[in-house]
């Protein structure tokens, strides 16, 4: 009370503040203040508002990241026989390899077949990609590589259907004519003594 009595308000608001500090002030022998084991729950005071509840930000945060990832994550669940891309990571001159779904090992597991040596690998569901059967994607796998570097992208590209590829050529952009300002500045009056 003694420190309270040099700030400008009146007795009983001293009072209150000193009950405050008092109550929310965690006791040695429990560990929680008398407030807390009162009302069960904690008072908001404003050191607080200084030292936000951590618990509570991180677990708004994960929340967060899994609705963003549900959103944009595809679905790597495949069925047996299924026919598929794995990710060639013994290295080598091909990243992907035709396969064939064996079997589901784990919750997004699967051992897949090799096409050409009849290996059997395990591989989680991000290092296999569908592609269609083999009749209709019968492509070499030179030919796939090279279609995997032009588009950029580390995802097979599926082809179904071979169509005789006719020389493009690019379309000329379109002229584009830039659009200026029209507005006359006048400079500042610092500028013009």
């Amino acid at each position: 009370m003694k420190k309270l009595a040099s700030l400008p308000c009146s007795i009983e608001d001293k009072l209150s503040l000193f009950l405050l500090q008092y109550r929310t002030t965690p006791n040695c022998t429990t560990g929680q203040s008398p407030a807390d084991l009162f009302l069960h729950r904690h008072v908001r005071t404003r050191l607080d508002f200084l030292k936000p509840n951590t618990k509570e930000t991180v677990r708004k945060k994960q929340y967060q990241q899994k609705d963003q990832h549900d959103y944009s994550a595809e679905n790597r669940t495949f069925e047996m026989d299924e026919y598929v891309y794995l990710r060639n990571t013994a290295g080598g001159a091909h990243k992907w390899i035709p396969g064939q779904v064996v079997r589901q090992t784990g919750p997004v597991s699967y051992q897949v077949k090799e096409r050409d040596s009849d290996t059997v690998h395990r591989r989680h569901g991000d290092q296999l990609r569908a592609r269609a059967s083999p009749e209709q994607t019968d492509i070499d796998t030179e030919t796939f590589e090279a279609e995997m570097q032009n588009t950029g992208n580390d995802t097979p590209v599926e082809t179904t259907v071979d169509l005789p590829v006719q020389p493009s050529v690019p379309p000329e952009p379109p002229s584009v004519t830039v659009r200026r300002s029209e507005r006359v500045r006048k400079k500042p009056n610092r500028y013009l003594e």
